[in-house]
């Protein structure tokens, strides 16, 4: 059996005086794809962001393959191999593409060197001299990947990575984030797009005002699509 990668229990979190999670608790084991469901507002933002270290104010217990990492800096916590994509995903507009790649400290022996992150994504490689912002919007996603390959990180949270992309290149996610499980990469998703996080996911925790209402494998998503695509509001 799959050792624990990250463990989350009883979360609760917000912003100033606002509660937005509540007794939230998750497990992600080694080599899963797990997506966080739930319509917006659900806390899978504030959740992703916990776990990074990116939140002053919250209660509750995150270990790290065994290790509490609990309110620790989002540095320390980077450094162990949790990395973590935000929505926007980050790219420097004063940086070029080899420049925003090679930005992040190394940590331990997960990190990619640029030869296989080149092999993976022969484009950043052609685009390496061009301001980072100046890529497409999936190739702008697929450098928000690579820096975390880059770093070392073993565990990737990736925050609505198919947002705003055109069908193509959310089938080139898809087929990523597949070759990456392959290779040992395990992968905690928030995504809005059901049917994309189907196509890739082992287990799934949806989300509803803060709390973990359902949880359940592909299998059952499978065989439930349209009870779950009613509990999203879809």
């Amino acid at each position: 059996m799959n050792k624990a990668v990250l463990e989350v229990s009883r979360l609760n979190a917000g912003y100033s005086e606002i509660n937005v999670l509540k007794d939230v608790s998750l497990t992600v084991k080694e080599h899963e794809v797990v997506t966080l469901l739930g319509r917006n507002g659900a806390g899978k933002t504030t959740t992703l962001k916990a776990m990074a270290g990116l939140l002053d104010d919250y209660e509750g217990h995150i270990r790290f393959f065994g290790e509490p990492i609990t309110k620790l800096p989002a540095y320390r916590i980077g450094r162990k191999g949790l990395g973590y994509c935000p929505e926007e995903r980050g790219i420097f507009s004063s940086l070029t593409v080899r420049e925003n790649l090679t930005l992040p400290p190394r940590t331990g022996d997960a990190a990619w060197s640029l030869d296989a992150i080149y092999q993976l994504f022969p484009k950043l490689k052609d685009r390496g001299g061009s301001i980072g912002t100046k890529l497409s919007g999936g190739e702008q996603q697929m450098l928000a990947i690579a820096r975390l390959l880059y770093s070392g990180a073993r565990l990737l949270l990736l925050d609505e990575p198919t947002e705003g992309l055109a069908p193509v290149i959310v089938k080139q996610i898809g087929r990523l984030l597949l070759e990456l499980k392959a290779k040992g990469l395990t992968v905690v998703l928030v995504e809005q797009n059901f049917n994309f996080a189907l196509k890739v996911s082992d287990r799934f925790y949806v989300l509803d005002q803060g709390e973990v209402v359902a949880s359940f494998d592909r299998e059952y998503a499978l065989r439930n699509k349209e009870q779950i695509n009613s509990m999203l509001g879809v």
